[in-house]
């Protein structure tokens, strides 16, 4: 339904300030009963809406899309019930602290963007992401435990509708379905940063789609679950194959190296718990490779059914080789992004930053722009990026911030408090997500600071238990 409406709005403009308009009234409905819907309709749509432009409308200069229009009204209403209970939690615990470096992490970056006299335009696309911290102040407000199965739910459903979006998406254009205008279809998935579908070669295009770091996130609690209790239902390994055919179709090998890496972490930290169980775990462990057998032939499938495919065996040789137009296009960025590191390496650039190069990649190297030169402050290097903007100072702050949510989560799962497991999940999202940061930004982005926003309440609420049960 969302994406029809979404498609709809972007052929009939009017459907945009329509939806925007229902949407503005039902948020407000919401939070004015229970602003618990503000972290509930906020994380899902994180999960879902990528760069949250999938409804947008466009006042001159300025696009209203949805993630802002929910974020906006959140603020708006959390300060509303703040005003009228004359109550707010105050900001003494650890994880306040870390709210409170990254406020001024963020406050640094707008600052240092101006004094180096970066677009004021610049400056506020490219460091507004950051102010979606502001969600700490609010979800801590209102989270309680009970919440996170309804949350766990949403995120699931999140995560099965975007993989069968990314697998249908795959299966039109491999089989080139002369009904479904597929140019219209693909100038729409572009034109509102659905996501992008490129031309990987035979029959095969790339899916890959922002939010689809959420399918990475489910997979991996799914797994965990499984490697946890040593037991895999049919209908969680049913999931799995659906998550893990998605993710392939991405073609994202910053993707595919996060979960590989979070899997042979998981083994290690249960490795003494499965010791015990060898048996059962072996037999989970055949599971988990008819699971990949069965991804890989649904892919498969898709390319080839209805109308039949080719190409595939060298399509995903040539992804993971390494004259990858788009992989090319981000070692092609790093000469001239480390010059420009080194022009305020201390203090950094500020937001609005931005940097030429010259891109082999063909999105941009084309008949209009022949040498492929690109001008852009948005950077595929996740660190780095932060790096050019931030400096090392308020880089590294960064980087502390992210090791002491894993030290102070750690601790809580050292504790075996109740439900820690929902901490631990936490954490191994967490690693995927710093291990894509890399090569593909997200925390630099709401999707990957709103998961971190929500993992910062999630541990200062088990930690608040573990300290009122000692005072006990």
């Amino acid at each position: 339904m969302h994406e029809v409406l979404s498609l709809a709005a972007y052929t009939y403009p009017v459907v945009n300030m329509l939806v925007l308009a229902f949407a503005a009234g039902g948020f407000a409905f919401l939070f004015m009963r229970d602003l618990r819907w503000s972290m509930i309709l906020g994380i899902a749509e994180l999960a879902w809406g990528s760069f949250g432009s999938s409804f947008s409308w466009h006042l001159g200069s300025f696009s209203l899309s949805l993630r802002m229009l929910l974020f906006g009204l959140s603020v708006l209403f959390f300060a509303y019930h703040t005003a009228r209970t004359r109550r707010f939690q105050p900001l003494r615990s650890t994880e306040s602290m870390l709210f409170i470096v990254l406020a001024l992490i963020t406050g640094w970056g707008f600052i240092q963007g101006i004094i180096q006299g970066q677009p004021l335009v610049s400056v506020f696309l490219d460091g507004n992401a950051y102010v979606f911290i502001l969600y700490f102040l609010i979800w801590r407000s209102v989270f309680h435990a009970s919440d996170i199965p309804f949350i766990g739910s949403v995120l699931v459903a999140a995560a099965i509708g975007l993989s069968i979006k990314t697998l249908l998406l795959f299966n039109f254009f491999a089989n080139g379905y002369e009904l479904a205008n597929l140019t219209y279809l693909y100038i729409w998935v572009r034109d509102t940063r659905i996501g992008e579908i490129t031309y990987a070669g035979g029959n095969v295009w790339r899916i890959f789609i922002q939010s689809q770091l959420y399918i990475g996130l489910a997979l991996l609690f799914s797994l965990a679950q499984a490697i946890r209790i040593v037991r895999l239902r049919w209908v969680d390994a049913a999931l799995l194959t659906l998550y893990v055919a998605a993710i392939i179709v991405s073609l994202s090998r910053s993707f595919w190296i996060g979960i590989v890496v979070c899997t042979v972490v998981l083994l290690f930290a249960v490795r003494r718990s499965l010791v015990s169980r060898t048996r059962d775990f072996l037999k989970v462990l055949l599971k988990l490779l008819g699971v990949f057998a069965a991804s890989v032939v649904l892919v498969l499938l898709l390319v080839l059914l209805p109308f039949g495919g080719r190409g595939v065996g060298a399509s995903l040789i040539d992804r993971i080789g390494a004259e990858d137009p788009s992989g090319m296009s981000r070692i092609q960025m790093l000469g001239p992004l480390a010059s420009a590191i080194m022009e305020h390496p201390i203090l950094g650039s500020g937001f609005g930053k931005e940097v030429t190069y010259q891109s082999s990649d063909p999105r941009f190297k084309n008949p209009l722009n022949p040498d492929g030169t690109i001008t852009t402050f948005a950077f595929e290097w996740g660190y780095l990026d932060q790096w050019l903007k931030l400096g090392a100072i308020a880089g590294t702050l960064f980087v502390a911030v992210l090791i002491a949510l894993h030290v102070r989560g750690w601790q809580l799962v050292q504790k075996k408090i109740d439900d820690a497991t929902f901490v631990w999940f936490f954490l191994l999202g967490l690693l995927f997500i710093e291990l894509v940061h890399i090569v593909s930004p997200y925390l630099n982005h709401p999707l990957g600071l709103g998961y971190l926003v929500f993992g910062m309440v999630l541990i200062e609420h088990y930690s608040k238990r573990v300290y009122e049960k000692v005072d006990h």
